[in-house]
């Protein structure tokens, strides 16, 4: 077994960082929503609708965009760096994570059984949809397995609320079927609003999970050393039983001579 402290706080640690520049990105993209955005839907609503008014609407659009100057090129930049930075957060993240879930899984494999394997679990949490809905099952699986080892040791741990973890399922699952749902402000605005929601609630499950994971590598410690001292009483005992045989095999043969010797007189 290998200590997944180090992956896990990790993980954590992008996921925060994730959150935080999404709730930046969010901000840029409403602050030019707010000043561009009922123009921009004009344009698509007439355009989907085949109106001439469209060009003119697109044409006015721009002349507006042009004519704020400085003030855009700092919205675009903003939303073009911190779009960038996104990805970039959100792919360490998922790095880290899928070092995690691998070790995880593995780990709680040494101490009992899981009903995924742990290249299953990774690729179960990659899969896009499927992942939606068999994430969520490995989390509870581990969840189950690990709190189950450190209850039969009796370890005192800080359970993972499974309110939580039934929270952000729930809200997955109505993030996917809003991403079918045609584009308006309103589901959008939603969609903004779950998805930050999910992320937060699954970092508290998540926190809860590898506070709880040291329990488990700590109590696996203690049990190699405990079978190590184990071992090592028991050589020590083994060597005394062959010394006091040897001892008493050495001693046999003078007795027999002793016992033999004719007495004087």
């Amino acid at each position: 077994m290998e200590n997944n402290s180090s992956r896990g706080r990790y993980t954590l640690t992008w996921m925060k960082i994730t959150l935080i520049v999404g709730v930046l990105f969010a901000a840029v993209c409403g602050w030019l929503w707010m000043d561009y955005g009922a123009m921009l839907m004009s344009v698509i609503e007439s355009a989907s609708a085949g109106q001439d008014s469209a060009n003119e609407l697109s044409q006015e659009v721009g002349a507006q965009m042009a004519g704020a100057g400085f003030l855009f090129l700092v919205q675009v930049f903003l939303l073009c760096v911190l779009g960038f930075a996104l990805g970039v957060c959100a792919s360490i993240e998922m790095l880290f994570w899928s070092l995690w879930i691998l070790r995880a899984v593995r780990n709680l494999r040494m101490v009992g059984q899981t009903r995924f394997s742990p290249w299953g679990a990774l690729l179960l949490g990659w899969i896009p949809y499927v992942n939606v809905v068999m994430h969520y099952f490995v989390f509870c699986d581990i969840v189950q397995r690990q709190e189950s080892y450190l209850s039969s040791r009796g370890i005192k741990f800080n359970p993972v609320s499974m309110k939580c973890a039934k929270a952000w399922f729930v809200g997955l699952i109505a993030m996917t079927v809003l991403s079918f749902a045609p584009f308006s402000l309103f589901v959008t605005l939603l969609g903004a609003v779950l998805t930050a929601v999910v992320f937060v609630l699954y970092i508290k499950t998540f926190g809860q999970y590898i506070e709880a994971e040291k329990s488990v590598y700590a109590c696996w410690q203690d049990s190699v050393v405990q079978q190590k001292v184990d071992q090592v009483l028991r050589e020590r005992d083994l060597e005394k039983a062959v010394s006091e045989i040897q001892q008493a095999q050495f001693d046999a043969p003078k007795a027999d001579e002793t016992g033999d010797k004719p007495s004087e007189g």
